[in-house]
């Protein structure tokens, strides 16, 4: 199962899921909102059961992730961690960019290093692949 976990506002999450399942289709797309729980604890328990082991057909994307916690949940189950671009994200996030993480954006009007959502879906479709077949050598 392909896991991006998107920070920052609900509408920023919406916007990159709009676009994947209008390229991916809807029935590969799963999406994940957890921001209307109001415990962390019960966020990350949450996150635990609600996703299931499936193939890398589908896509899960975790959307409203505002907090170190969940983000390092998202990492440890093998997802990659999305901040939005712009100057905005950096007043608003919370979250720390870390080795791995990527910046996304909807719109196709930025610099190289910012990805457009279907482009993170290619970049950890890839890295899984690379990493499954390192794991049989």
């Amino acid at each position: 199962m392909i896991l991006l976990a998107i920070s920052g506002d609900e509408a920023f999450g919406r916007a990159c899921c709009a676009q994947l399942s209008a390229e991916l289709g809807s029935a590969r797309l799963r999406r994940l909102y957890l921001g209307h729980l109001p415990e962390l604890a019960e966020r990350v328990r949450r996150i635990r059961l609600s996703l299931p082991r499936l193939s890398d057909h589908y896509v899960t994307v975790a959307t409203g992730v505002n907090s170190e916690e969940e983000a390092a949940e998202y990492r440890r189950l093998g997802g990659m961690v999305c901040h939005p671009y712009g100057s905005v994200s950096l007043e608003k996030n919370a979250l720390r960019i870390r080795h791995g993480d990527v910046l996304i954006s909807p719109s196709p009007d930025t610099p190289s290093h910012v990805l457009e959502p279907l482009d993170v879906w290619s970049e950890h479709l890839i890295q899984r692949r690379v990493q499954r077949q390192e794991a049989r050598v």
